[in-house]
């Protein structure tokens, strides 16, 4: 259940990346790089 809403909010993640890829790029990458931390 946990890992299902990780991926999910991965994919949204992702979607915005692809929206407004420019301006939250490096948010984006940010914000994953922090999950993947907490996460592992």
């Amino acid at each position: 259940m946990k890992h299902t809403a990780h991926s999910s909010f991965s994919f949204a993640i992702e979607y915005v990346a692809k929206l407004h890829h420019r301006e939250l790029d490096t948010k984006v990458l940010w914000y994953k790089n922090t999950l993947h931390m907490h996460a592992a």
